[in-house]
Formats: C-alpha cells, structure tokens, sequence
C-alpha cells in the first residue's frame, strides 16, 4: 500500500510539473535518440527482471520541446510497455523523421511490444485519469494508477503531438505512436 501510495504522488507530481508556461519557457534542443538510450538505461533492470528484449531503432533525430517533459513521456511509455509485457517478451523502439511537403518534417516516435494489448473499445477511455482497463484488479498484478498514459497524453498535447493506439503487427500487443510535426531537423545536427 506505501509502494502504490507513493507512486500516485510521484504520478500527480509529475503530471503538475508539465505546465504549458513551463514548457514554453524551457524548451531546448536535444538530441531525442540519447534520450531515449539514456531513459533504456534507467529502466533495464526492470527490463532485466522480466527477462525481455529491448530493440531501439533510431534516426538521428533533433527535437525542440522541453526535456524534462519529453523524458517524462519516454519513461512512462517503456515503463508501461515493460509492465505488460510478460516474461521473455519483447519491446521495440522507434524513431523515424520524416519529410512531407505537405506536413513538413515529423518526428515519429513508437513503442511496441508483445504484451495482450487493449482492446480497441479502450482506447478512447485509456488517456483518461485513474482510468486503468481492468480496473484496480487489472489482471496482469501490475502496480499502477492508471496516470501514466494522462500524463503521455497532456505532454503531447503541450507539445502539439499527436497520440495514436493501435495493435502492433509486428509484435501483437499494443503500438503506442507519438508525431511530434513540424519539428525543425537542420543537415547539421545529423552528423
């Protein structure tokens, strides 16, 4: 009951951190592929405990957004992808920009994995606060409060990126897509 305790209030915590005045004001450029191997790394043994697989597939990708935020996306997408995951399963991550002339350039950001997914009558449901499919005697035994896809949401949101869920072909479970568009990609910052 303290573990789950303090992971609600780490959750709200974080989730009253990501304030659009906040974002607006610190947003930097950086580089989202050593992110996204930095937050792996914070959350192998995790990964580790349950004996699974991790890919990282990455152009090198250039964001201008607030950090902080973006890490905290980062961590609560692998770290629910790692949760419903079973034993010996996989996860893979993707970053791919890409440039459309009508949409201009795009970062595209997925996380996969072979998890039981959600069935798609969920989806518009699983953004919202508390809300955990299942409820609190979710199935998989997994310690949560249902804020980890609201705060995915609301720091996408912030940021104008689309969110999109869907049932992963490559691995069966649930594919999570975040398009963060028109995010400035210079030929210099790819070297």
């Amino acid at each position: 009951s303290v573990d789950r305790m303090g992971h609600v209030i780490d959750q709200i915590l974080n989730l009253n951190r990501t304030n659009t005045t906040q974002i607006t004001q610190d947003s930097t450029r950086f580089n989202l592929t050593f992110l996204l191997q930095q937050v792996i790394g914070e959350l192998y043994s995790d990964i580790l405990k349950k004996d699974q697989t991790i890919v990282l597939e990455s152009d090198e990708a250039y964001l201008s957004a607030h950090e902080f935020s973006v890490h905290l996306l980062l961590i609560n997408l692998i770290s629910n992808a790692n949760k419903y995951t079973p034993v010996g399963g996989k996860i893979n991550v993707s970053v791919k920009t890409v440039d459309n002339i009508h949409a201009g350039e795009k970062i595209v950001l997925c996380v996969e994995d072979s998890g039981i997914g959600i069935d798609p009558q969920e989806y518009n449901r699983i953004f919202d606060r508390f809300y955990r499919v299942g409820g609190d005697q979710h199935q998989s035994n997994v310690l949560g409060c249902g804020l980890g896809l609201t705060i995915v949401k609301h720091i996408a949101d912030i940021h104008g990126a689309s969110i999109k869920l869907s049932s992963s072909s490559l691995l069966q479970g649930l594919k999570i897509t975040v398009c963060f568009k028109n995010m400035k990609i210079e030929q210099g910052d790819r070297e």
